[in-house]
């Protein structure tokens, strides 16, 4: 009689204990579908569509909120950054695919292996933290082979930003070509990105060749397209 005599707050209370029960049942069914698909918590490669983080205020190179990935063994950091990379940063109509779904046997050969475009140009993908005892420096080993684009991560240590440079072929077919005839054929070629501190400027140094200033080039995704 009592709960009679309320009848909305009644059906009020048995929504919400439905929407508590629901809600809890279809977590449980999305942690099994998380796992299948490998998709975090936040939706993994397909958040980017659902979540607009100019909204609400979150810059996605700013990687403090991942500094524990800082002192990981550099192939792990590696995997880490390359995946945060193609799954936050690459524009949704950039669309990348695997070159192949082979098994690799190591963590190092699959960080090789290129994306693919939609127009099937070959996208080397590599990253660098800034080192302590050489500020203002990127180190990057390049397979000799070849690939139209570059995309090169240069993870800042005070700011922990991550520097996104993609590299269209032009920039580094010349030097790259000279390069690879000092080493041998499976030999990786040594490639550097440096920061001028005072102009904040961004240049490219392959070999003996001449630095190539890359500054617009950061966070510029044309290459892909």
């Amino acid at each position: 009689m009592e709960l009679e005599s309320r009848i909305e707050d009644t059906w009020e209370m048995l929504r919400k204990q439905s929407l508590v029960k629901a809600a809890k049942r279809a977590e449980q069914t999305m942690s099994a579908v998380r796992s299948v698909l490998d998709l975090s918590h936040d939706l993994g490669a397909v958040r980017r569509y659902f979540y607009n983080p100019a909204e609400a205020g979150h810059d996605l190179r700013d990687l403090s909120q991942h500094a524990d990935w800082w002192d990981l063994p550099q192939e792990l950091r590696a995997k880490q950054l390359r995946d945060y990379w193609r799954s936050n940063l690459v524009p949704r109509d950039s669309q990348l695919s695997q070159e192949s779904n082979r098994v690799f046997t190591t963590l190092d050969r699959e960080l090789e292996e290129p994306f693919l475009t939609t127009k099937r140009k070959r996208v080397f993908v590599s990253t660098a933290r800034e080192g302590s005892s050489e500020p203002n420096t990127w180190h990057f080993e390049v397979p000799n082979r070849s690939y139209e684009v570059w995309t090169l991560l240069c993870w800042a240590q005070e700011s922990r930003k991550l520097h996104d440079f993609v590299i269209p072929q032009k920039f580094y077919a010349q030097p790259f070509a000279l390069a690879k005839k000092s080493v041998g054929k499976d030999q990786k070629i040594q490639v550097r990105i440096l920061r001028d501190p005072e102009n904040n400027e961004f240049f490219l140094k392959i070999g003996l060749a001449n630095d190539a200033r890359i500054s617009e080039l950061e966070g510029n995704y044309d290459p892909l397209n």
